[in-house]
């Protein structure tokens, strides 16, 4: 079994990393990865395979979505991403959603400016009631109330990329 992400970059486990250190320790890895430097290397399958594995571990920590689906994989929460999500918020979103489709269809540009900043402040104030337990599991408290919390967030998150890539028109990747 391969090493997790966070251990192949010498890195901790944790939602909030250092960028740049990140982007440091990629490209020095790169740098020793690359067939150029390893003319000894006598597998060049596993050498096509650990390039891979070391550019799939490097996309996945830099987004920070796909960082946080990432641990709660490496937790064994990924059944709980599919529970339903609290009705209060799906309602919000779901209005932000139609006034999104109607701003972009009127390609009200004034519309568009007050929806972004709406979904802004959704995101800033779901954030906000996270951050703690975040902070918590990226010291290392790692328990049921923690992950339950950081995968609601997880979800959170989704819908708030989905949204803001209605708003700009962009089709979803």
């Amino acid at each position: 079994m391969k090493e997790d992400y966070f251990t192949h970059f010498g890195i901790p486990r944790a939602y909030h990393i250092d960028l740049n250190n990140l982007r440091k320790k990629f490209y020095e890895l790169s740098r020793n990865l690359h067939p150029d430097m390893n003319v000894s290397s006598s597998s060049k399958s596993f050498d096509d395979e650990l390039i891979t594995y070391h550019n799939l571990a490097y996309k996945t920590l830099l987004d920070p979505i796909a960082r946080l689906k990432y641990l709660l994989e490496i937790e064994g929460a990924k059944e709980l991403i599919e529970r339903p999500l609290d009705p209060e918020f799906l309602m919000d979103m779901m209005d932000l959603h139609e006034e999104i489709d109607q701003a972009v269809q009127s390609d009200n540009e004034e519309k568009k400016s007050t929806l972004l900043k709406k979904l802004d402040q959704f995101e800033e104030a779901n954030s906000q009631l996270v951050q703690a337990s975040i902070l918590l599991y990226d010291e290392g408290t790692r328990n049921e109330s923690i992950i339950k919390k950081m995968v609601s967030y997880f979800v959170q998150l989704r819908y708030f990329r989905r949204l803001r890539k209605a708003l700009m028109n962009e089709e979803e990747i």
